[in-house]
């Protein structure tokens, strides 16, 4: 799945999951899945992403894209 994709996908995900939809802003399920991310990029020794390797870069461009859904 392209980045992009993976940063619509989880920004959905933070909005049906949450109550984002009442106050007509998507920013409070864009910070939600920044924290997804980080979590991720925070772990990356449990979860073999290494600063540099291929996973590590996809979440990183991940996080980006999340920033610039609107």
């Amino acid at each position: 799945m392209k980045e992009n994709q993976k940063a619509f996908e989880l920004v959905k995900k933070m909005v049906l999951s949450s109550e984002c939809w009442k106050s007509g802003s998507i920013e409070p399920a864009k910070e939600c899945a920044i924290v997804a991310v980080e979590t991720i990029l925070n772990f990356q020794e449990n979860l073999i992403v290494t600063d540099g390797s291929i996973s590590y870069e996809y979440w990183k461009e991940v996080k980006e894209q999340i920033k610039l859904i609107k």
